[in-house]
């Protein structure tokens, strides 16, 4: 079991004597070791809010606002200077006081989209989606996204929900019909490659027939 199967482990357990502080800390430094890890960012946030929920920690207010002030000054400024880890790491520490903190949910979306942290930056825009469904730069983050991890179907989905709240957005119109492209020249490749196996075994049968007449 790695390092961070372990904390994820104990993070549960924790979880399970509704010790959420610990948990959450735990939860943490996995993300640490493993930013993209969808498990530990996913029940990270869940454990956040459900500790909102039962105690009032992390339900925002001005306390929230007190806590959170250095990691936000913090994450702006790793932002300005594109050091994307870092502000990651802040969004976090803020987002443990304020979890649906809007703001610093989108730029830990965009913080992880930049370091290539592509399965937390989805696991971010979903959250926002979560909250806000016709939040149309978090939809179009979704798509572009899913794009990129070649989920085309996915993707087109979202840039409908563009088009469903933006009828005239041309950015969405364009995105989806570059997709359908890809779409297409993948399945044409893929129906190449097809054929070429099946062709496999009759060259190598009429190679066969040839050995034997000599």
């Amino acid at each position: 079991m790695s390092k961070v199967d372990k904390l994820l482990e104990k993070a549960r357990d924790a979880i399970k004597k509704r010790n959420y502080d610990y948990s959450i800390e735990l939860y943490m430094q996995a993300l640490h070791i493993e930013p993209d890890n969808i498990d530990a960012r996913k029940e990270l946030r869940a454990t956040e809010l459900k500790r909102a929920k039962e105690t009032g920690v992390g339900a925002g207010g001005f306390s929230a606002y007190l806590k959170g002030l250095l990691p936000y000054i913090k994450l702006s400024l790793y932002k300005s200077m594109k050091k994307w880890d870092e502000c990651i790491r802040e969004c976090e520490n803020f987002l443990q006081y304020d979890p649906q903190n809007l703001g610093v949910l989108k730029i830990l979306g965009e913080a992880c989209m930049e370091a290539g942290y592509l399965k937390a930056a989805i696991a971010t825009q979903e959250d926002i989606i979560e909250q806000d469904k016709s939040n149309i730069p978090a939809l179009k983050a979704l798509g572009y996204l899913y794009q990129d991890i070649g989920d085309y179907q996915k993707a087109t989905q979202y840039f409908e929900l563009v088009r469903k709240y933006n009828p005239n957005d041309g950015e969405a119109q364009k995105a989806i019909r570059d997709i359908a492209a890809k779409g297409a020249s993948s399945q044409m490749e893929k129906q190449t490659l097809n054929n070429e196996d099946d062709e496999q075994p009759t060259k190598e049968t009429k190679k066969k027939k040839k050995k034997k007449k000599s």
